[in-house]
C-alpha cells in the first residue's frame, strides 16, 4: 500500500471515530440516566437532572479524545509525506499517549466520584474501569511507539549525515 493510501485510510478512520465519538457523547447520558433511574439511586442536585450531570461528565471526559484524533490526523500527514521517522512525529505520538493516560485516569476518578455521591451504579463503574484499562494500554503503546520513533529519527539523521 502506498503512503498516500495509508494516509487516506488513517484520516478516514479518524473521521469515522470522531463521528462515533460525537454520537456516543450524545447517547451515553440518556442511557446512563435510564440505567441509574432503574437502580433507585438518590435524586440529583437541586436544579440539575440526570442527563445534565452525565452530559457534563461525559463531555468533560470525552473531549480529550478529540485532541488525540487531531494528533493522529497530523501523524497521517507525516505518513503521506514519508516523514514518519522524525522527532516531530514522535512528539505527536507521545502527546497523544499522554492525553490518553491522563484521560483514562480522569474517567476513573470522575466515575468513582459519581458512584460515591450515589449518582452512578456499580456496572457503570466497572465499565469505566475497563475503559481506564484500555486507555492505559493504548497510552503505554503510544509511549513505546514514540520512544522507538525517536530512536529511528536519530538513526535516520546519523545515516543521512554519513552519506
Amino acid at each position: 500500500m502506498s503512503s498516500k493510501t495509508l494516509c487516506r485510510l488513517l484520516r478516514l478512520s479518524v473521521m469515522v471515530v470522531g463521528l462515533i465519538g460525537v454520537g456516543m457523547m450524545l447517547y451515553v447520558p440518556s442511557f446512563v440516566h435510564d440505567f441509574v433511574r432503574l437502580g433507585g439511586l438518590r435524586e440529583p442536585f437541586a436544579g440539575f437532572d440526570w442527563e445534565e450531570i452525565w452530559s457534563f461528565s461525559v463531555w468533560l471526559c470525552g473531549a480529550p479524545l478529540f485532541a488525540i484524533l487531531f494528533y493522529v490526523w497530523r501523524v497521517a500527514g507525516s505518513v503521506a509525506r514519508d516523514e514518519v521517522f522524525t522527532l516531530r512525529t514522535a512528539k505527536w505520538v507521545k502527546m497523544g499517549g499522554l492525553i490518553m493516560l491522563a484521560d483514562g485516569a480522569f474517567v476513573l476518578v470522575t466515575n468513582v466520584l459519581l458512584f460515591g455521591l450515589e449518582y452512578s451504579a456499580l456496572p457503570i463503574l466497572a465499565a469505566s474501569l475497563l475503559l481506564t484499562i484500555v486507555a492505559v494500554v493504548l497510552g503505554l503503546f503510544a509511549a513505546v511507539l514514540a520512544r522507538y520513533l525517536t530512536k529511528a529519527a536519530a538513526l535516520q539523521e546519523d545515516v543521512e549525515g554519513t552519506i
